[in-house]
Formats: structure tokens, C-alpha cells, sequence
């Protein structure tokens, strides 16, 4: 997989989602809901499954 323009987007998205799950993990405090680190996991998965694909043979 061959796409060395997906490495800037993927972090983009990650770098992104992260802002966003630490903003709900801020609003997460006040109500006792523990699912922000499912926004963190979604937004860096991009980046690790082109990371895999570098190193994974694809036939």
C-alpha cells in the first residue's frame, strides 16, 4: 500500500480526535461517563492500520 499521501491525513485525524477526546474526557469529570478513550482509539486506528500495511505483504 503505496500511499505516502494517507501518512499526514491519518496523523492530521489522530492529532484531532485527540483534541477531541481529552475535550470529553474534561466533560466526562461531571458526569461519570467513561467513554472518551473510544475517540482517541478511532482517530489513531487509521494511522496504525497504514503503519501495519507498510509491513504486512499484500498479495
Amino acid at each position: 500500500m503505496l500511499m505516502p499521501w494517507f501518512f499526514p491525513v491519518a496523523i492530521a485525524l489522530g492529532l484531532l480526535g485527540t483534541k477531541t477526546g481529552m475535550e470529553q474526557r474534561h466533560i466526562a469529570r461531571k458526569s461519570g461517563d467513561k467513554g472518551w478513550w473510544i475517540i482517541l482509539l478511532l482517530a489513531w486506528l487509521p494511522l496504525i492500520y497504514w503503519i501495519l500495511a507498510q509491513f504486512v505483504r499484500q498479495d
